[in-house]
């Protein structure tokens, strides 16, 4: 569980930060004309994808929170599936699945 919460922090403190800083100067080189739109544009997709991954960090966290309060608490840990978690899950391997694109 500590890691999984450095990792959330590390993602939140320093690579989402740095990722907006990149837009930003992506930005204004577009506005001077040093850069193109494409440039402009795969800064802010990464961005994007950085936040995704922020997100599937904090999900790997509060997994991780719950199943120690399961082992703290004695009760037998549930691998049934539920509906909500199964789409969930349908969703975050779909987003990282190398299918699709362009």
């Amino acid at each position: 569980m500590a890691e999984a919460r450095a990792r959330v922090e590390y993602y939140r403190d320093v690579i989402i930060p740095r990722r907006q800083r990149i837009v930003e100067l992506t930005k204004l080189e577009h506005n001077a004309m040093l850069v193109g739109v494409f440039q402009l544009l795969q800064a802010k997709q990464n961005e994007a994808q950085v936040r995704r991954d922020f997100i599937d960090a904090q999900l790997d966290y509060w997994a991780a929170r719950n199943n120690l309060d399961r082992a703290l608490n004695g009760i037998a840990a549930d691998n049934t599936v539920t509906p909500a978690t199964d789409q969930l899950m349908t969703k975050r391997t779909s987003t990282t699945s190398p299918e699709g694109g362009h």
